[in-house]
């Protein structure tokens, strides 16, 4: 039996306009960690991110284009069939 690990995508909306999605393992996310809670309340999420941008140093847009304050992330997360989004957030 194979068992698979859970698949990262998010979705960056930026204040300045369009929208970004990064999917998959290789997109430049090293770790997220999502802190939320059952019981209502704020969450938490932070991201480990490559050095320069999803698609490399070199390459734009880089992560200072994507992850301006205010803009929107939906984190979603996926296993097999299931899927989930836990964390909808505001960039501080």
């Amino acid at each position: 039996m194979q068992v698979s690990g859970p698949q990262l995508s998010i979705s960056i909306y930026p204040f300045e306009g369009g929208q970004y999605t990064i999917s998959g393992t290789n997109a430049g996310v090293l770790q997220a960690q999502i802190n939320t809670s059952l019981k209502g309340g704020t969450g938490t999420f932070s991201l480990a991110l490559a050095p320069g941008g999803p698609n490399g140093v070199n390459a734009r847009p880089y992560w200072t284009e994507l992850l301006t304050p205010m803009s929107l992330v939906i984190i979603g997360l996926s296993r097999g069939s299931y899927n989930q989004t836990p964390m909808i957030a505001v960039v501080t």
